[in-house]
């Protein structure tokens, strides 16, 4: 019997996909719990007519769920929430529109203290703080990076 090889299969529609990774907390945020890039925005694969290309999730979901972003527009997260994709969250914006409404450094630390749950969707509760730096971070994603970061190592161990 023969390998299925990528081309061999149909993946899954891409709102499928979505759905798929995201949790949805009390807040109504739908936080994308696969791949982020350094800031926080969720990430992720999508279909193309010309192979595969990777997308950040909010702009998959608001052309998935809503439609097109018009051109010269970009989408701002009325949430405040960078792995959030609920297109209820979502709004296309200039970007200096974009800019403005962000979160610069006199708003910050307001935003920060104000913060119940961390970008992976844990709340934030006396047993899962962890203060580094002067900075609230969640225990349970310091644990789960561990514990990939412990898989890995001994992945590679066993490999060698």
């Amino acid at each position: 019997m023969a390998k299925a090889t990528h081309g061999d299969r149909t993946p899954a529609p891409v709102s499928e996909r979505i759905m798929r990774r995201v949790a949805i907390v009390e807040s109504g945020c739908w936080i994308w719990q696969g791949g982020t890039d350094r800031k926080g925005y969720g990430m992720m694969r999508a279909g193309a007519a010309d192979g595969f290309r990777h997308g950040y999730t909010h702009r998959l979901s608001y052309e998935t769920f809503v439609g097109p972003i018009p051109d010269g527009l970009v989408i701002d997260h009325l949430c405040r929430v960078p792995p959030c994709c609920n297109p209820a969250h979502l709004e296309p914006v200039t970007t200096g529109e974009n800019s403005r409404r962000g979160i610069g450094p006199s708003r910050r630390k307001e935003w920060a203290r104000t913060r119940t749950h961390c970008f992976r969707g844990h709340e934030f509760t006396s047993e899962n703080i962890l203060i580094k730096k002067r900075q609230r971070s969640c225990r349970q994603c310091e644990r789960d990076a561990n514990t990939r970061y412990r898989q890995r190592k001994r992945q590679q161990r066993e490999a060698a």
